[in-house]
């Protein structure tokens, strides 16, 4: 990287800013390339002492104000790109010779690619397996004095003391896979810009490292680093995020791919029972898949029982607040699988709130909609992400049953409720049969693109239908 310059400066920054210059200076018969974003941006070259200056320039501004839910790389009143380099297989090109001799194979990497393998045939089990040993047993760890901030330590190394970085881990997944005979590639990973739609400057500017897989004829990215999801699913943060497959020669870099809906999803069933004092006694049981299992392992996974009881009381607190844990099971959560199944059971006194002869209760089901779930600015500068909501891409099922006493009569039946559209869909149906009240939620959203400012107010208007249709609030008479 000798003799290269990159980097970017940007000139609209969140608070008020009286003047700001960025200065290039080369020799005068020599420049650095650049580009802008923008128009707000002043450009001005002189020479001096034979050396070219290039001032950029912005005078005093006052941007607008940070918004919910932006872009990660919101539009800009001005920014400047600059890079020696040409090409993305310089970088390509760079790393390969960086980090060649750090994936030799060796007899150690051997026997232990033999004896974790041993039996297998399948390659999709084979990277399962390799995942599974690597996200289990190697430590993740950044220690600046013992690792370089680019080059990883040689394969073996890792192996044998267990610990390692994003690179450190994903050089010694290459090995093992090389090993099971299946093409793989590193992948520089820039993390902050998830979702960009804006160029970047040419330069390794990156802060990931994970790995590029091909089966058949198709690409799949692993990340050796999150020790909570199956080698099916990337993290949360990598999706979207852009990358640069380290092949010798390759000049393209790529957006990581994002979840489908059926790739994140959550199914429940609730039976609950209200008796004639106003406790509810509930139990869910819930399956959850991808990034949502992965979250609840996260959670979950290494604590003792008494402080996973102790979490789950602080969400819960949260609809009812009298509430007591009576049981909580995890079903094999150590099983890297894509999906996690779960349940809980909990009381919660004066759930409901009495007044002479009527009772009311709010249903507070799990994944509901609320105001604070969406951007509620009245006029918006910028378009927006809905990724980085929790609920903006899945599918997510819901039949829940309520038992109440046989003396109580419903009088505010809700209707039923239908809403579809470019984002997704959502139902929610109630019925009652005696003193057994049932009801169906099912709800499909695939926020995987910027809204743009002319559809906030749509956006708005949707999720406000469906957050007062959540709001499940059921009130009966008394007999």
């Amino acid at each position: 990287m000798a003799k290269q310059v990159w980097g970017q400066h940007d000139f609209s920054l969140p608070y008020p800013v009286f003047k700001t210059e960025l200065r290039l200076v080369t020799p005068a018969d020599d420049t650095i390339p650049y580009t802008t974003c923008g128009d707000s941006v002043a450009i001005t070259q002189r020479t001096v002492d034979g050396f070219l200056i290039t001032t950029f320039s912005r005078s005093s501004y006052k941007n607008p104000p940070r918004e919910t839910y932006p872009l990660i790389d919101p539009p800009s009143e001005g920014k400047v790109f600059y890079s020696t380099f040409t090409s993305w297989a310089e970088i390509a090109n760079w790393y390969s010779n960086v980090t060649e001799n750090k994936l030799e194979q060796t007899l150690e990497l051997k026997a232990a690619a033999d004896s974790l393998l041993k039996g297998v045939t399948a390659p999709k089990e084979k990277v399962a397996k390799i995942h599974h040993f690597i996200t289990g047993a190697i430590r993740y760890s950044y220690v600046p004095f013992r690792q370089s901030a680019w080059i990883p330590q040689p394969a073996r190394e890792v192996l044998a003391t267990k610990i390692g970085d994003c690179k450190d881990m994903s050089s010694l997944g290459k090995s093992l896979l090389d090993y099971a005979g299946i093409e793989s590639n590193l992948v520089l990973v820039n993390t902050r810009d998830r979702n960009s739609i804006y160029p970047t400057y040419i330069g390794p500017n990156f802060n990931h490292c994970i790995l590029s897989y091909k089966l058949d004829t198709t690409v799949h990215y692993l990340d050796m680093t999150n020790n909570n999801l199956s080698a099916n699913n990337l993290p949360r943060m990598d999706q979207g995020s852009l990358a640069l497959i380290i092949r010798r020669g390759n000049n393209e870099l790529t957006y990581l791919p994002i979840d489908s809906s059926s790739q994140r999803t959550v199914s429940r069933t609730i039976n609950s029972t209200l008796d004639k004092d106003g406790t509810l006694i509930r139990k869910v049981e819930t399956l959850k898949s991808g990034v949502f299992a992965g979250n609840i392992r996260a959670n979950y996974r290494f604590s003792s029982q008494e402080k996973r009881e102790k979490d789950l009381q602080k969400i819960l607190v949260k609809s009812f607040p009298n509430i007591i844990i009576d049981t909580f099971n995890l079903h094999d959560p150590d099983s890297l699988r894509d999906t996690l199944r779960y349940s809980y059971k909990y009381t919660a006194k004066n759930a409901a709130q009495f007044s002479g002869k009527t009772v009311l209760i709010a249903l507070n089901i799990p994944d509901r909609i609320t105001g604070e779930s969406y951007p509620s600015e009245e006029d918006r500068f910028y378009a927006i992400d809905m990724t980085h909501t929790w609920f903006g891409i899945g599918r997510y099922s819901l039949e829940g049953k309520l038992t109440i006493p046989k003396r109580w009569r419903l009088i505010n039946k809700p209707e039923k409720i239908s809403i579809s559209g470019e984002w997704g869909n959502y139902t929610l149906s109630l019925k009652q049969k005696a003193n057994i009240i049932t009801y169906k939620r099912e709800a499909l959203f695939k926020f995987d693109e910027p809204i743009e400012i002319e559809e906030s107010e749509k956006l708005k208007k949707v999720l406000s239908k469906i957050t007062q249709a959540d709001n499940i609030q059921l009130m009966f008479y008394l007999k």
